[in-house]
């Protein structure tokens, strides 16, 4: 079991909705299908019965989904429910041609955040037609409803796996790097300088996210505002090559200063003039790499 976390993991609400022709036509019940003139008014017959068993794969697949997303992206807490503040993400199974049945499956990930802003992943490839045919000679029964979300989920996993981690990594860059996994106060938020290499404090163990040693994220500080001599402005920074065990020492590998770049040798001379963070200082992640084994003893990932 792992140790409890340093900081809270930020909350996300997770949920799937079914959205293809193919997919509706093939689970949903006769009479949201007999007669209805085309895919669109299929949706909206289903979207308006809370007891068709539409709705019920796809909390059974929410509930799989979860614990593949635990994993991928583990320096996020998924939940089945929402909470004041929280980001919603909504993985939706479609397919290529929304509006006609006969293709191919694909599932995106909306993100929602607590202001009710909607970011949208490419779509990806979930399943080919042949297997979405197979859909319409199912049973439908609940063990079989329990199969399907587990075949789903289990494409969706191999899907974020694939080539190294590629999709799994834009969906951390494009999406999930908008959550901040933390907010820090000024005190936590503390650079430090060794020779030419500026460091920063990270509140994070391995165990709290989810990584090995060897697999340690890239942070970003967002500074709302950072005073510079006469000057105050957002600032950026980026963090990584971290070391260390109850929390990291990041270096500074880039720093955004208003509209201006530094990196190497001119974040240090950035702080030669007299810098002041002021909160919030939220922290991100936007490159991730999940452990295969988490905590396999004493808290340890090996």
């Amino acid at each position: 079991m792992c140790p409890a976390p340093l900081l809270p993991q930020p909350q996300v609400q997770l949920i799937a909705a079914i959205e293809g022709c193919d997919y509706l036509s093939a689970i949903a019940e006769d009479r949201h299908v007999r007669g209805m003139p085309d895919c669109e008014a299929i949706r909206r017959s289903v979207a308006a019965d809370a007891n068709s068993r539409v709705h019920v794969l796809s909390r059974k697949v929410a509930d799989s989904l979860r614990a593949v997303f635990a994993h991928q992206f583990g320096f996020l807490r998924w939940t089945d429910t929402a909470h004041a503040g929280s980001w919603i993400a909504t993985v939706h199974l479609n397919q290529v041609n929304r509006r006609n049945r006969g293709t191919d499956g694909t599932f995106e990930v909306t993100l929602r955040s607590p202001a009710g802003v909607d970011t949208a992943s490419e779509a990806h490839s979930l399943e080919k037609f042949v297997a979405i045919e197979q859909l319409y000679h199912q049973p439908k029964t609940e063990q079989a409803a329990s199969a399907i979300a587990a075949q789903w989920a289990d494409a969706v996993r191999d899907s974020l796996e694939s080539k190294d981690g590629f999709r799994r990594g834009n969906l951390v860059r494009h999406l999930f790097s908008n959550i901040p996994i933390a907010t820090l106060t000024p005190a936590q938020a503390k650079p430090s300088a060794e020779g030419q290499i500026m460091w920063a404090t990270v509140p994070v163990r391995d165990s709290d996210i989810r990584v090995k040693p060897s697999h340690r994220p890239t942070f970003v500080w967002h500074v709302e505002k950072l005073e510079r001599g006469a000057v105050d402005d957002e600032a950026e920074f980026r963090l990584g090559e971290c070391t260390g065990k109850q929390g990291y020492l990041c270096k500074m590998l880039k720093l955004r200063y208003g509209g201006a770049p530094f990196e190497k040798e001119q974040i240090k001379q950035f702080f030669e003039t007299p810098t002041q963070f002021h909160p919030p200082i939220a922290l991100h992640v936007v490159e991730y790499r999940p452990a295969a084994v988490v905590c396999a003893r004493q808290g340890v990932i090996p």
